[in-house]
């Protein structure tokens, strides 16, 4: 074979010995290889065998004649392109016809011109290398398609008549595999993008530009819609030619699930499901400016659970995620409609900022009192006793609010000062709602200073022990005073 050797094999079929002796010198003096077969069924024994490149192949042979050997071989997995030149002394069109029907590819009459014999083996295995060639390359394209969802179709603008290939019919469905004209198509489309899927094929075929397009398909595979990226152009037609619009169509529905994904990754925190900070800062701006306009006020209640480390270390990380994922559901639900004037939804003005901490956005309050009924509320239902591996747990939080404009005319300044009296309710005990005041600003800040310097002492190692006292670890009494040298105890 010629992927062993390089040389091309031919198999030799037929029942006269002399035509063989003759064909294989004929052969072999061009340069291929001969392996031969004197009938039928050891044609095909000898094809399974040896995988010959080309078949000389006699028609009229006792027994299995060359057309039933001809069939058999097309039939074998190995033996659907192999090229099978049929030999026979009769040139009638009947046999002709027969020899092609069961899958010859060329034929040749008897007395065989021995001298040009291997120049007509020649051409035919030059042939079938090049549609071997072409027919890997479109099954590699075929492939690509099918991996890629990737589909060609053409248009022709003035009849309306359209050609699809295999990939576009099944990326359409139904309606592909019977679409004969544009509008076939455009049925395909989903209701909603239907017009905008017509004005860009007709903005597209009056030339203006390229068509580029994305709509949904009307099937969708459960209940989730499925994408579609059409692209196309009509090149300029020469003196007479119609014009052709051609293009590709793709499935993008991974694309676009991919990109929703990333989108909710950015937004939302996944596990409580809830708008997270970058969420809550665009909702914020977008708030303040319409409280701007409209000379209304607007609520930050920042919200932290007391003590929720001791979660953490008592039951471990899963129990605390799970406690924060049911407070969240508790959050979710205690914000009614009437709480967050101008939402779409109970849940859009409540975020998650990051560990134990929740913020909610309340607009359009017609006192302070509406901010501390609900955060009153809140509390409450916060502190409902919550069941964590057999245990049950209560907790509490503290929150702080801050008020637009009374206490910032900008996010970053709303948000921190809510937290500023968040921090004043937690040193107070817990439990609680502070509003913000200038002196919470202001114990915020020194808080902060403290510290940054007290940081910055033990980086430095410029702390100095003064005095140390032992405790009886059973009595948990001091015993023992231990001063050190020049300082007093007082």
């Amino acid at each position: 074979m010629t992927g062993t050797s390089g040389t091309p094999l031919i198999l030799l079929v037929d029942d006269d010995p002399m035509v063989r002796l003759l064909a294989r010198q004929a052969l072999e003096q061009a340069g291929f290889r001969v392996e031969e077969a004197e009938n039928g069924e050891i044609a095909v024994c000898m094809f399974d065998l040896v995988q010959p490149d080309l078949v000389l192949l006699d028609v009229v042979m006792p027994g299995q004649d060359g057309f039933e050997t001809c069939a058999i071989i097309r039939h074998r997995p190995t033996g659907r392109r192999v090229p099978i030149l049929m030999t026979t002394a009769s040139d009638d069109v009947e046999s002709i016809h027969r020899a092609f029907e069961v899958g010859a590819t060329d034929f040749i009459s008897k007395p065989l011109p021995w001298a040009l014999l291997g120049y007509r083996v020649r051409y035919m295995l030059r042939s079938a290398s090049v549609l071997s060639k072409l027919s890997r390359s479109e099954e590699r394209l075929r492939a690509a398609q099918q991996v890629a969802k990737l589909g060609y179709w053409e248009w022709d603008v003035e009849s309306d008549a359209v050609k699809l290939s295999d990939m576009t019919q099944q990326l359409l469905g139904d309606a592909g595999a019977r679409a004969t004209a544009l509008r076939d198509i455009v049925e395909a489309v989903h209701v909603e993008d239907r017009e905008r899927v017509r004005v860009a094929l007709r903005t597209a075929a009056a030339g203006a530009h390229p068509l580029t397009v994305e709509f949904r398909a009307q099937q969708s595979i459960d209940n989730d819609p499925v994408w579609m990226h059409a692209q196309g152009s009509v090149p300029k037609p020469a003196m007479n030619e119609r014009r052709i619009f051609s293009g590709t169509l793709q499935d993008i529905s991974d694309i676009k699930r991919s990109e929703a994904q990333t989108r909710y990754l950015a937004y939302f925190d996944t596990l409580t499901g809830l708008p997270n900070r970058v969420s809550l800062s665009a909702q914020l701006e977008q708030w303040l400016s319409s409280a701007r306009r409209h000379g209304r006020t607007l609520a930050v209640l920042l919200l932290d659970l007391d003590n929720f480390k001791q979660i953490n270390e008592t039951l471990g990380h899963d129990a605390g995620d799970r406690l924060l994922s049911l407070v969240a559901t508790r959050l979710r639900n205690s914000v009614r409609q009437e709480d967050s004037v101008g939402v779409s939804a109970p849940d859009s003005a409540l975020a998650r900022m990051g560990g134990d901490e929740f913020t909610l956005l309340l607009s359009d309050m017609t006192s302070l009192d509406d901010a501390d009924r609900i955060a009153q509320r809140i509390l409450a239902i916060v502190r409902e006793p919550i069941v964590l591996d057999g245990h049950e747990v209560v907790v509490s939080a503290s929150m702080g609010i801050s008020i637009f404009p009374l206490d910032g005319d900008d996010p970053n300044a709303l948000m921190a000062n809510a937290d500023a009296a968040m921090y004043h309710a937690k040193d107070a005990g817990g439990n609680r709602v502070a509003f913000y005041n200038k002196p919470m600003r202001s114990a915020a800040a020194n808080r902060f200073s403290m510290e940054m310097a007290l940081r910055r002492s033990l980086e430095r190692d410029q702390f100095t022990l003064h005095y140390q006292p032992r405790l009886d670890a059973a009595s948990r009494q001091v015993v023992a005073h231990g001063l050190r040298a020049g300082a007093r105890l007082a």
